[in-house]
């Protein structure tokens, strides 16, 4: 299953000027467990094609039953102009909607 079927939020935002974090909620224990099995950092980093260490938080947040995960953008939000993708981040989370989460996920880190 894919996180975006499983998750029932997926949103991302600016953090400051040079950041975008990502937040992903579930409504259930089981969900979020299983979420929080197969993703990590790493994995997060290759879903969007940068290097891990653009990756500067990732946070598992059991109460809320949410994740969240923070990188620095290639370029600082509104410094471009005429290049600038999405100046407030809120189209950045697509990624990780297609990311496999469960049975058949020869993708995990937990393979």
């Amino acid at each position: 299953m894919k996180l975006g079927e499983l998750a029932i939020i997926v949103r991302s935002k600016n953090a400051g000027i040079g950041h975008v974090t990502v937040d992903v909620v579930f409504d259930d224990a089981r969900a979020y467990a299983a979420a929080k099995g197969a993703l990590d950092a790493e994995r997060i980093a290759k879903a969007y094609g940068v290097p891990l260490e653009r990756i500067t938080d990732y946070v598992e947040f059991a109460e809320g039953l949410a994740l969240k995960v923070t990188f620095r953008r290639e370029r600082i939000a509104g410094a471009d102009g005429l290049g600038e993708t999405d100046v407030y981040g809120s189209s950045q989370y697509a990624p990780m909607l297609e990311l496999e989460i469960g049975e058949g996920d020869d993708t995990s880190h937990h393979a």
